[in-house]
């Protein structure tokens, strides 16, 4: 079901839920059935209706494929994959690492020191 649920995410980013939406999904992971996305919508904070037809719009089919387009041009195998300033990030994934890696890019970019909060 991974057409679907690429859609439910492009329809909730679409409607400017999509972190909302991100965190409610993944936290029914192990429950995951796309006749619930609907109703995980409206517990993000979306109208069923408006996301539905969202879901179904030729725009955000297109949005999806072009998504993994550039995913196949950039060799993304897995996810999550994640990409720091255009580089393949591929160390440890805690999210304490990952924000050291961004830190650091950061810090070489613009020469100013970071320190996590």
């Amino acid at each position: 079901y991974s057409k679907e649920g690429g859609l439910a995410f492009e329809a909730a980013r679409a409607l400017n839920r999509f972190w909302p939406f991100v965190l409610k999904v993944y936290g029914e992971f192990d429950r995951f059935c796309v006749k619930r996305l609907p109703e995980w919508a409206e517990a993000a904070g979306m109208e069923r209706v408006l996301f539905e037809s969202e879901m179904e719009r030729e725009e955000t089919t297109r949005r999806l494929v072009a998504g993994k387009k550039e995913g196949v041009r950039n060799q993304v195998d897995a996810t999550p994959t994640y990409f720091i300033n255009g580089k393949r990030y591929q160390a440890d994934m805690a999210p304490a690492s990952l924000v050291d890696a961004v830190l650091e890019e950061v810090e070489r970019v613009s020469g100013v020191l970071c320190q996590p909060e």
